[in-house]
């Protein structure tokens, strides 16, 4: 749900989302295009195609992360990153079952 607002805010250049996307250091013209990457990837998450889903999230928060750890804020995009890469890992029965 988080990453959903968070696409949305983009998508309609919320000053916040804009503002935060320009202190980590990316012009303002890729807010939109970030935005829609974002929503495509978390819509993708629905049952049918949440493998899909979750490979491209866990793509999205990766590649999140390293401008966290460059301005020297990296908890909450690691933080993040973990709690969506496992939420639909954690619906699938077949990953349930193989994990330890």
């Amino acid at each position: 749900m988080v990453l959903l607002v968070d696409g949305v805010m983009k998508v309609m250049k919320a000053p916040v989302a804009v503002e935060g996307t320009v202190r980590l250091g990316y012009p303002e013209s890729v807010v939109v295009g970030i935005g829609v990457l974002l929503l495509v990837c978390t819509l993708l998450c629905v049952p049918r195609t949440s493998i899909l889903g979750a490979m491209l999230l866990t793509g999205y928060l990766g590649g999140a992360v390293a401008p966290q750890v460059r301005v020297g804020d990296p908890l909450f995009s690691a933080i993040t990153g973990c709690v969506a890469s496992f939420q639909p890992t954690a619906r699938m029965k077949r990953c349930r079952a193989s994990a330890p």
